[in-house]
């Protein structure tokens, strides 16, 4: 797999200047921008549940897209980021977030592909991006080509919700795989009591090495008890040592100096 971390030279901060413990590159805890948390309240209430079962850290990554939350631009959410760290220090909560998005693929505007309205995690290149169909529009291929050339690194959140017929999903999923495009599990994925054909095709790719990570998708208070859940039923199918590196040494690496 080719390594796309070309901006450790200049950005990347020492592992241990961070304490040990998850890092969680996909979650909607910036209050009041989409259908996450709707207050500070709930972002605070969030990061407590999301502490107490080891992550030290969350990339902050609100719905981007033209269609939808079309207000969430980079600039945006970047000053939103910012507002939540004095939020968080003011109430001497200790927790560092940093500035990202989940993208939707747009069906037709390439152009926003190859602009800066293209939001990256944590100042790195790695691109979260997501995509509901149950088809893959052949231009996405294209698209996804657009941006590995531009320096980027895509990574697909939740692939495993995606509503394809299974034969359909593994031909979509070998076929990113041969792009270098990333995957991103939800823990929530991986409850005994999930849609059958969700936790089986997340199984499937936990079992192919097909992700490389796992983030908790956090969508308010309410959203955490089944990620807590998950957490707990992941830890019944992998080993410590593979969890540590999808939820924590992966994401490290795309921690940078947020601007």
């Amino acid at each position: 797999m080719k390594c796309f971390f070309n901006f450790l030279g200049r950005y990347m901060i020492e592992m241990t200047d961070q304490p040990e413990g998850f890092i969680d590159i996909h979650c909607h805890l910036l209050p009041a921008v989409d259908d996450g948390c709707q207050s500070l309240a709930e972002t605070i209430e969030c990061i407590a549940m999301l502490k107490e079962i080891g992550f030290v850290g969350s990339i902050c990554t609100p719905h981007v897209g033209l269609e939808h939350y079309a207000a969430n631009d980079v600039d945006f959410v970047k000053q939103r980021t910012e507002q939540l760290r004095g939020d968080l220090a003011a109430n001497s909560i200790e927790y560092p977030v940093w500035s990202g998005g989940e993208m939707r693929l747009p069906k037709d505007n390439s152009d926003f592909l190859s602009s800066d309205a293209v939001p990256r995690l944590a100042g790195s290149n790695v691109v979260l991006f997501d995509w509901w169909g149950r088809d893959w529009p052949a231009q996405f291929d294209d698209y996804l080509k657009q941006l590995i050339s531009d320096g980027l690194q895509p990574v697909l959140a939740h692939p495993e919700r995606l509503p394809m017929d299974e034969e359909f999903f593994r031909r979509t999923m070998d076929r990113l795989t041969n792009l270098d495009v990333w995957l991103q599990a939800n823990l929530k994925s991986f409850l005994p009591d999930m849609e059958q054909p969700i936790r089986d095709k997340a199984i499937w790719l936990l079992e192919q090495g097909r992700y490389h990570f796992i983030a908790s998708d956090s969508h308010g208070p309410r959203s955490i008890p089944s990620r807590v859940a998950g957490l707990n039923q992941l830890r019944q199918v992998i080993d410590e040592t593979e969890l540590q590196r999808l939820m924590s040494d992966n994401p490290r690496q795309l921690i940078a100096v947020a601007t």
